[in-house]
């Protein structure tokens, strides 16, 4: 049977009864579509073999530098779809069981400065834009994941009533891995969400969605929201990504002493050790438990 038939009856399986989110279905048509598309010679189902997706492996990270995220992201798409092959009856075994899995490099994660997260904040708001509005949904939108850590899916998803100006709350419906998390909502975050609302009534703007267009009463796309990156980014001369700034609200929680498990459930982590790793990012929590060595202050007597 076609890899490709298959293909679309996993993506379907997995929308509607794994309630895998659109954005996991778009990736799994990626990985296996360029696997179809560059395997000019795999078609049928039988040709999804160990050293067809060997070859395809090898040729991505020899002769198309690709780093071992990218390999991870690949061998999980693959062994998704073939384990629901062999459930399905379409192959006697998954070729995913022979190949090992790509082990990720131990690296920190990325991300900006409180100095300079205070500058990306200010350009997003005196950034020249057509409309005053835009700078006070910009301002918004950017303390969003500065101050609680949101993914910048889980901004575009946010809705007005997932916002809780009276009990200081932010709601997170269906973030990362089909789960919902409640997150405080800080003063700085708070006044900045209030004076974008007042500019969204001014101009009489109904869409349930939070953060809108700066054209007309719609909801805010991924691509308007890159845009506004693209050019905070290069006004600011600071490189950084949209994920660098939820890397940069862990970090400065870890700096500012906040306790590590608060900050998991803050961060909609599964497990704990996926937050530890921002001990080690932050150098200054690093230079205060280093400070602490008992021979640290010993003066030697003359």
């Amino acid at each position: 049977m076609k890899i490709s038939y298959l293909l679309h009856q996993f993506c379907s399986d997995a929308r509607v009864f794994g309630n895998r989110r659109p954005a996991t279905i778009d990736w799994y048509k990626r990985c296996i579509g360029t696997f179809l598309k560059r395997s000019l010679h795999v078609q049928e189902s039988d040709d999804f073999s160990e050293q067809n997706v060997r070859d395809f492996l090898y040729d991505g990270r020899l002769n198309r530098a690709w780093k071992a995220k990218t390999m991870l992201g690949y061998y999980a798409a693959f062994n998704g779809f073939a384990g629901w092959c062999v459930k399905r009856g379409f192959l006697d075994e998954n070729p995913m069981k022979k190949i090992e899995k790509p082990k990720l490099e131990k690296t920190l994660p990325k991300s900006v400065t409180r100095e300079q997260a205070l500058l990306i904040l200010d350009h997003s708001f005196h950034q020249r834009t057509c409309y005053r509005f835009m700078r006070f949904r910009n301002r918004a939108l950017f303390a969003a994941m500065i101050f609680a850590g949101l993914r910048v899916r889980e901004v575009l998803s946010l809705k007005l009533h997932d916002i809780d100006i009276e009990n200081d709350s932010i709601f997170v419906r269906c973030g990362k891995g089909a789960k919902d998390r409640m997150i405080p909502l800080c003063l700085k975050l708070k006044i900045y969400i209030q004076e974008y609302l007042q500019e969204r009534r001014r101009l009489r703007r109904e869409t349930p969605y939070l953060f809108t267009s700066g054209h007309g009463d719609r909801h805010m796309t991924y691509h308007g929201i890159k845009k506004v990156i693209e050019r905070v980014r290069e006004q600011s001369g600071i490189h950084f990504t949209n994920h660098d700034l939820r890397h940069t609200f862990a970090t400065l929680m870890v700096e500012g002493g906040c306790d590590i498990y608060a900050l998991s459930k803050m961060m909609g982590h599964s497990d704990i050790k996926t937050t530890t790793i921002y001990l080690s990012a932050s150098t200054a929590h690093l230079q205060e438990q280093i400070n602490k060595h008992p021979l640290n202050n010993w003066i030697r007597a003359p």
